[in-house]
């Protein structure tokens, strides 16, 4: 279906797939899609079942290479829009967040990868995904190099682009844990989240004193984006705006402040 629009889906429209080959855009996704990890030329004769004509490496990589990534990520979307899930928990619907890295093969020349000071450098991709608990889907997914990274604003980017119908609780790691991202989930319809939060200094400052025990309480931080003696007479927590090359894990730390 998404074939028929190949401009669409294409880093170059009017360019890319134009013309009718063995490896147009359908029979392409349908292989990517299909890969066991095998080589390229393997699976390639696999997919065309060792025909005579079978494209070689080199066109497969040349095809690809015209594909934009938002066609995959459409191809998600569309997968979820047509799955019936109803499994939930107690009426809610589970949403687990969480990010991982990939190592891929080395190569210098491309955004993923990263030197290091023990060896020769590496090469990774992070991958941030939703994850539908209770009916085993992914709801989304970001793939992106290391090196660009960021959950929290990944997850603020998912909770704009996803519509949560059912009332829905997000699961998250301590890696998300943040005033900004929370401020978003907080106006999220249908969305409440529960987060492990990281302790000590570099954690929120109304949970340092918590005792380490099983306990219900309540806490009311004020956020502020200025620092005028008022503001610091009522202790609010300052949101500090970082700058494009800082990398902090304080909670009260962002790139930016979406709110008044």
């Amino acid at each position: 279906e998404l074939a028929t629009a190949p401009e669409r889906y294409v880093k170059h429209p009017g360019r890319g797939f134009t013309r009718n080959r063995k490896l147009g855009l359908a029979s392409l996704s349908r292989l990517l899609l299909t890969m066991q990890g095998n080589s390229i030329s393997n699976e390639l004769e696999r997919y065309f079942q060792h025909s005579e004509g079978t494209p070689t490496a080199s066109a497969f990589v040349q095809q690809r290479g015209k594909i934009d990534p938002e066609f995959f990520h459409e191809i998600l979307r569309r997968f979820n829009a047509r799955c019936n899930d109803t499994q939930n928990y107690r009426g809610y619907r589970l949403y687990a967040a969480d990010g991982s890295c990939l190592n891929v093969a080395r190569n210098e020349t491309v955004e993923s990868f990263v030197r290091s000071s023990t060896n020769e450098g590496y090469n990774f991709l992070h991958i941030s995904a939703l994850y539908d608990i209770s009916n085993v889907v992914y709801q989304d997914c970001v793939i992106q190099p290391a090196t660009k990274a960021n959950e929290r604003a990944d997850l603020i980017a998912k909770l704009k682009t996803n519509s949560f119908p059912q009332k829905s609780i997000m699961i998250l790691d301590r890696g998300y844990q943040g005033y900004h991202l929370f401020a978003h989930l907080e106006n999220t319809p249908n969305v409440d989240f529960v987060c492990r939060v990281i302790q000590g200094e570099r954690g929120f400052r109304h949970l340092r004193n918590l005792p380490m025990m099983e306990l219900d309480t309540y806490i009311h931080p004020e956020l502020t984006t200025t620092q005028t003696n008022e503001d610091k007479r009522l202790k609010r927590v300052l949101i500090h705006l970082l700058g494009k090359k800082a990398n902090a894990n304080d909670p009260s730390l962002t790139r930016s402040w979406d709110f008044p």
